[in-house]
């Protein structure tokens, strides 16, 4: 009996263990080939659907072959490669659609993602127009796969899809689009039509001559993902309240959300929970099992001319339609987990983006420079041949009071053996040379940039009418007189170069920025050299308007191939508002671990809830500027490391100084709020304090 028992017993754990190792091979799936093709644009959905369509790809589970842009909006392409870029996959081939197509850009009226996206990351790729054909890159990667083994995935219009499917035979494949597609696609997943409300109104409405070309024609099954099927599935709150800077992904959401709270009346406007997951639900199941998440039913979908739709159920069709199964709420956890998933090596230049609120210490030890009798302004340091270090500010008597930096500013020199000082005052390097100069006046904002041996000393000059020159040094110009203005206005930027910190200068006869084109006067200019080896420069200027204050403080970005020019200006202004036409002022620019920064002053109290404060921006070609993640450079109030504390009524003209690359000082100019005198401040910008 026993022996009986123990062969049954065999027999049973045999049979066990081969229904165990089928489960366990029934579970296996094997990795989903998958071209991505989008309207990226209108919606922001399709950036979350790229997100967790990459969060796949680094679990394993999906191979993203290629992407394409159905909607020829001009920076689709752009912001599909932003994406793939951040998730470390910069070989995917991403094409656009041809011929006659859709251009549809964001809703959004005041931020809109498609267009801050571009200027804050990374991406090589031209305008939608000029990227390579959508459909010739879907063929080369069709054709280079195994049979039935490739999932195509559409989430906008059906464009792309058609163009595919009447596709001739070509050098890549002696197929037609139809054979290529009926040999080498598995399925087609498209997100689209709404089966309660029986039509369809972006995807399908959007080009309905393909939509019709597509599910008429198309030889092998198509899954779709009706509106009604995303739109409970709510995603973002929880992508955008965590602390993630620097993600395109968040980015998007975060922008977009605020937006759409702001409109209370339309379909699209924000619902508890974030936006609707319509094109998520379609890359889900396209890579994953359907019946983990959805009920499937077979049919034939058919699109009318005014994109109604109308879906009969049987065995006959191709289609199948999903249907809900999971909850949403369940849903909307898996998908927005995948959403929240984070690059596996994440580049530095997306994770080691600046924030000073760490890189500067909270309590630093009181590092100044002033003069006895003085203001001083304007403060920046260069290392010098002599392995010194050689500050050059701006100084004017302080009898004169503090308003007459525009008349009686002049640039001086001092030098330490210590970046962070102390600094002798050595000499005057730009002193006043007689009105009949266009610099004769008033020399400010000096500005140094050393490049092959030589020190270029940028700054602003100006003439008057020679009235002040005629006064005593006890009268103190005045914002309120008409002769400060016309110093003001006079206003020009120019260079002087020397082979040696020390000097002799030599000056020129004419500014290196002039007016003209509208504008009265040129002031505060920045200059750093590129990595493509040109060089840029920031400077303001004020647009002609009656009166004397003119009219609207633009500041300009312009480029040079030599330190002396000539610079060209940039076709778009540098740093713009639309709630002042005084945004910023007071700025400084460099390039940084695969980015340019500028730190500048928020002139307005508009740009940030912060008020008034030094500001840092960000960009990465260095002419498209966006505030940073992390906006918040310092507010206009210190506290040394002794105790001593200061309001500052002016906390501006930051200048850096560069060792090995990075930001190691920066220099701030510095009044205390209802006082009379001024003095520079230099702190160090510190790395991984701990």
């Amino acid at each position: 009996m026993k022996t009986q028992f123990w062969i049954y017993f065999t027999i049973i754990c045999i049979l066990l263990g081969s229904c165990s190792e089928k489960r366990r091979d029934a579970g296996k799936q094997e990795k989903a080939l998958v071209i991505f093709d989008t309207d990226m644009g209108p919606d922001y959905d399709d950036v979350g659907a790229l997100a967790i369509l990459h969060a796949m790809a680094d679990s394993g589970e999906v191979e993203i072959l290629a992407c394409g842009s159905s909607n020829l909006y001009e920076k689709s392409v752009q912001l599909i490669e932003i994406v793939n870029t951040y998730f470390g996959r910069t070989e995917i081939p991403v094409g656009a659609v041809k011929g006659k197509a859709r251009s549809i850009g964001p809703w959004h009226k005041i931020r809109k993602w498609t267009e801050e996206l571009p200027s804050r990351y990374p991406h090589t790729l031209p305008l939608t127009p000029e990227a390579p054909d959508a459909v010739t890159i879907y063929r080369k990667v069709l054709t280079e796969q195994s049979d039935n083994s490739v999932t195509i995935v559409t989430v906008g219009f059906m464009t792309n899809m058609k163009n595919l499917l009447n596709s001739p035979a070509d050098s890549i494949s002696q197929l037609t689009g139809k054979e290529l597609i009926k040999r080498k696609v598995k399925k087609l997943v498209s997100m689209g039509g709404d089966f309660v409300e029986k039509r369809d109104v972006c995807n399908y409405l959007c080009d309905v001559e393909s939509a019709q070309t597509v599910f008429q024609n198309w030889p092998g099954p198509v899954i779709i993902s009706g509106g009604e099927i995303g739109r409970p599935i709510r995603t973002g709150d929880r992508l955008i309240a965590v602390n993630t800077v620097n993600s395109p992904v968040v980015d998007a959401y975060k922008m977009s959300i605020a937006e759409d709270k702001m409109d209370t009346v339309s379909t699209i406007r924000y619902r508890k929970g974030g936006r609707s997951s319509y094109d998520q639900t379609a890359v889900l199941v396209a890579v994953r099992d359907t019946s983990d998440y959805f009920g499937l039913e077979k049919g034939i979908m058919t699109v009318n001319h005014d994109a109604s739709i109308e879906w009969t159920p049987g065995d006959s069709g191709n289609h199948y339609r999903l249907l809900a199964k999971m909850p949403n709420h369940e849903l909307s956890i898996v998908i927005e987990d995948l959403m929240m998933h984070q690059p596996k090596n994440l580049s530095e230049k997306y994770a080691g983006t600046l924030n000073f609120a760490e890189l500067l210490p909270e309590r630093p030890e009181k590092k100044l420079f002033s003069m006895d009798g003085y203001f001083v302004w304007c403060n920046g340091a260069v290392k010098g041949d002599d392995g010194k270090y050689h500050l050059f500010f701006s100084r004017w008597p302080e009898s004169r009071g503090f308003d007459a930096w525009v008349t009686h500013s002049e640039i001086a020199h001092a030098v330490s053996d210590s970046l962070f000082g102390p600094y002798q005052f050595s000499d005057v390097c730009l002193p006043a040379r007689g009105n009949h100069y266009w610099d004769g006046e008033m020399t400010h904002n000096p500005h140094m940039l050393q490049y092959n041996g030589k020190y270029y000393l940028y700054y602003t000059g100006n003439r008057g009418s020679g009235y002040w020159l005629a006064t005593v040094d006890t009268v103190k110009p005045r914002t309120s007189h008409p002769e400060w203005w016309i110093n003001r206005n006079n206003q020009r930027v120019g260079v002087a170069v020397a082979d040696s910190p020390y000097g002799p200068w030599q000056r020129f006869d004419k500014p290196l920025i002039d007016i003209g084109e509208g504008r009265r006067m040129t002031a505060t200019p920045s200059v750093f050299e590129r990595p493509d080896g040109k060089f840029s420069m920031v400077y303001k200027s004020v647009a002609e308007k009656e009166g004397y204050k003119g009219g609207a403080v633009r500041h300009s970005i312009a480029l040079a191939d030599n330190p002396l020019g000539p610079f060209c200006d940039y076709e778009k202004p540098f740093i713009t508002s639309p709630k002042s036409d005084f945004p910023i002022d007071d700025h400084v620019e460099w390039y940084q671990d695969g980015k340019y920064y500028c730190i500048a002053k928020d002139h307005g109290d508009k740009i940030t809830e912060h008020g008034i404060a030094l500001l840092l921006f960000e960009s990465v070609n260095g002419l498209d500027w966006l505030l940073a993640p992390n906006s918040l450079v310092h507010k206009f109030n210190i506290t040394f490391a002794d105790g001593e504390h200061f309001e500052l009524e002016r906390f501006e003209m930051p200048k850096v100084f560069i060792e090995n690359g990075r930001i190691t000082a920066l220099f701030l100019a510095a009044k205390p709020r209802n006082e009379e005198y001024s003095f520079s401040v230099i702190l160090p910008v510190i790395y991984n304090k701990n």
